[in-house]
């Protein structure tokens, strides 16, 4: 039983899961917030009314993300860490 609701949740999620690595990547705040929204989709009633918005503002969301990701304020490309200035090695 645990395998085939395993499977499942994979079958239906991994878009969800894929989002949520991305993002913790990127910023845990966004990573936060829209792990806060997904609950709110799934667990309240108005939920159901809010999947087709949703939807729409997560794909403009990584269309932003995609095009100009240094305008999306919070996010940091994962290759955006301060460089170690080196060292000047000639012998004096």
């Amino acid at each position: 039983m645990g395998v085939l609701h395993g499977g499942y949740c994979i079958g239906c999620c991994w878009g969800v899961m894929v989002i949520l690595f991305a993002l913790g990547v990127m910023s845990v705040f966004w990573m936060k917030l829209v792990a806060a929204v997904i609950y709110v989709e799934k667990v309240t009633t108005v939920g159901a009314r809010l999947t087709r918005v949703l939807s729409v503002a997560f794909a403009l969301l990584g269309l932003a993300v995609a095009v100009a990701p240094a305008h999306v304020s919070g996010l940091t490309q994962p290759d955006d860490r301060p460089r170690m200035m080196e060292t000047d090695r000639t012998p004096r």
